[in-house]
C-alpha cells in the first residue's frame, strides 16, 4: 500500500479551503471577562452617571430660580456647593467602577431628601418640593440601577476543557 507518511500521533482538522494547510490543533476560545460581584454593567455605569448628573443640573437650576428669580433664601444659600458633592461623588465612583457606588448613590439621594426637609420646614414649599423630586429621580436611578449588577455565576467545567481545568474551590 502506497500511503504517504504522517504523523500518527497528532490529528489533523480539515481546513477551511482546500489550500490551506491543516491546523493540527483548533484554537482556544478567549477566556470569559471577569465579572465582580455587586458592580455595574457599562450600560448602568452610564445610566446612573448621566441620571445624578441630571440631579446636579437640577439642583444648580432650583438654586438659581430660587435666589434669582423668586427670592428665596435656601437652606445651602452660604454653602453652594454642599449639595452637589455626594452626587458629584457618586459620578466619580461610577466612573472609577468603584464597589461602593450603589450606597454612595443611596447615601446622596438621602441627602438630597435632607435638604428638601430642611427647606420644607423653614417654609420653601418651592425648593423644599423640587429638592425632593430630585431626591425622588435619584432614588428611582438608584433602585433601577440594582437591575444592573452583574450576577456570580459559579464555575462550571465545560466539555470542552481540559481535564484538571476546574481549579476554582
Amino acid at each position: 500500500m502506497n500511503v504517504p507518511e504522517e504523523r500518527l500521533d497528532t490529528l489533523a482538522v480539515p481546513s477551511p479551503s482546500p489550500f490551506a494547510p491543516p491546523q493540527l490543533h483548533t484554537p482556544l476560545p478567549p477566556p470569559p471577562p471577569v465579572l465582580r460581584r455587586r458592580n455595574l454593567t457599562n450600560g448602568w455605569r452610564w445610566t446612573l452617571a448621566l441620571g445624578w448628573g441630571g440631579v446636579i443640573v437640577g439642583l444648580m437650576i432650583l438654586y438659581y430660580n430660587a435666589v434669582e428669580v423668586v427670592g428665596q433664601h435656601i437652606v445651602w444659600l452660604n454653602l453652594q456647593v454642599v449639595p452637589v458633592i455626594l452626587p458629584a461623588i457618586v459620578i466619580i465612583a461610577v466612573g472609577l467602577d468603584w464597589r461602593a457606588t450603589l450606597p454612595l448613590s443611596a447615601l446622596a439621594t438621602g441627602s438630597v431628601a435632607i435638604l428638601g426637609v430642611l427647606d420644607l420646614s423653614r417654609g420653601h414649599h418651592v425648593v423644599g418640593v423640587g429638592e425632593l423630586a430630585l431626591a425622588g429621580s435619584g432614588l428611582c436611578i438608584t433602585l433601577a440601577s440594582l437591575a444592573g449588577r452583574y450576577r456570580h455565576q459559579p464555575f462550571v467545567a465545560s466539555a470542552a476543557s481540559p481535564p484538571g481545568a476546574n481549579t476554582a474551590g
